[in-house]
Formats: structure tokens, C-alpha cells, sequence
């Protein structure tokens, strides 16, 4: 769970669509965590980054594949 109040300060402005049983739901639970929709959404987030096996491949992939790029462009 997040720590009330830890809101970054560089943010971007973003507008979704969602059924209103799924915001709903996310604002209640908002509600009983104490906690903001953008806290939700970043902690949310991080749980999807942090569990998800196939982009954790897919973004170590990329991730070496910029890095040789921009070591290759610097040499």
C-alpha cells in the first residue's frame, strides 16, 4: 500500500476510460486506503511492472538494445 501523501512532483496529465464499475470499485478503494486516484494508478503500476515476467524480458531487452545505441553514438 501506498504512503499517503508520497505524490511525485513531476507529473503528467492523463485522461482515461473505464467501465464505472471498475472506477467504482478503485474508489472505494481509494477511499478505505486513504489514498488519491494518482496514487492508486502509480502504485498499481509499479505492482504490474514489478510482477509481470514477459515485460520484465521485453524491457530488459530494450533496455540493452538503447543502452548499445547510445554507447555506440558516444564512441
Amino acid at each position: 500500500m501506498s504512503i499517503p501523501g508520497n505524490q511525485r512532483t513531476n507529473t503528467e496529465l492523463v485522461e482515461l476510460n473505464v467501465c464505472p464499475e471498475t472506477l467504482a470499485s478503485i474508489e472505494e478503494y481509494c477511499q478505505w486506503a486513504n489514498i488519491t486516484l494518482a496514487e492508486f494508478i502509480e502504485e498499481a503500476s509499479e505492482c504490474v511492472f514489478d510482477n509481470d515476467t514477459e515485460w520484465k524480458k521485453h524491457y530488459k531487452r530494450t533496455s540493452l538494445t538503447k543502452a548499445d545505441a547510445v554507447n555506440s553514438q558516444t564512441v
